[in-house]
């Protein structure tokens, strides 16, 4: 860290958070939030190209990864109810709640610029171990934005309140259904653009590789979603997932058997991608 970067961020976060505050007369609102989501994206982007707050030699951020971070926190704590939405504090000063909601807001723009810093230090790494690599890339890339939303839905607590249950079932499954299809299309749409053939990369073998590591990925999660389970893996598995509880765990967990479904279906690919090189290179 230097002072460039915190010179950044913090010029961000005081616009950010102080427009945001004003349009929500000191409030959490959701013309506030809107303000907040749109500046907290635009605004590093305007200042990122201004020369006196370029960052030092050696320390740099790439803003493709600010905007990817900017999904992944206005998502977590603005969208439904594992979030911010659940703070209170018992008071009618104005200040105060003011202040709650100010140091909110430059909490999720501190969040934002660090973690875009930090991928892009993860993702400009040096690769050694293709499989450990080709399956952390593909999972950050994939993973977040869909498991933060599901997380948030999942979080909601549905079991102390009956009747809220009731009336967001249908928006709930909606939501879920939704998430879903995020995670399908980003993984997919991930696992092509990532292993696609280049730098001389024999192209037979490597769609081969593609085509089954997707195969092995849709199989493993159609399966969990609409094939047989055992019922006691069942139990373990709403112990590990403890859904509509108002559980963390609904982030953690997901994330991490996910993780492993793309480490099993890279793998995959790769040996058939090599056993096709191999059968290749015997014939000629």
């Amino acid at each position: 860290m230097n002072k460039h970067f915190w010179t950044f961020t913090g010029l961000i976060a005081l616009i950010c958070s102080s427009f945001a505050l004003v349009q929500g007369q000191g409030h959490l609102t959701y013309t506030g939030i809107l303000m907040f989501t749109l500046l907290s994206l635009f605004v590093p982007l305007v200042i990122h190209r201004m020369a006196r707050f370029e960052f030092a030699v050696g320390f740099t951020m790439n803003m493709w990864y600010h905007v990817y971070a900017w999904a992944w926190w206005n998502l977590f704590f603005f969208m439904g109810t594992g979030g911010v939405l659940q703070l209170a504090i018992p008071t009618d000063n104005v200040l105060a709640i003011g202040a709650l909601w100010f140091v909110v807001y430059v909490a999720v723009v501190v969040l934002i610029e660090l973690t875009a810093l930090l991928l892009t230090a993860f993702f400009g790494r040096e690769r050694k171990h293709d499989l450990i690599d080709t399956t952390l890339d593909l999972s950050m890339y994939t993973l977040p934005v869909p498991l933060l939303l599901t997380g948030n839905v999942l979080y909601v607590d549905m079991y102390s309140n009956p009747m809220m249950a009731m009336y967001l079932s249908q928006t709930m499954a909606k939501m879920l259904q939704l998430c879903a299809y995020a995670l399908i299309f980003l993984t997919m749409m991930s696992t092509v653009f990532y292993l696609f053939p280049r730098n001389g990369a024999d192209k037979f073998p490597r769609l081969v590789r593609i085509f089954v590591t997707a195969l092995m990925w849709l199989a493993i999660n159609g399966h969990m979603l609409y094939g047989y389970i055992p019922p006691m893996m069942l139990d373990w598995i709403f112990v590990a997932v403890p859904v509509f509880r108002a559980n963390p765990l609904v982030y953690v967990t997901p994330a991490i058997f996910e993780v492993a479904v793309i480490f099993i279906s890279v793998v995959l690919g790769y040996y058939v991608e090599k056993c096709i090189i191999q059968y290749k290179s015997k014939g000629i």
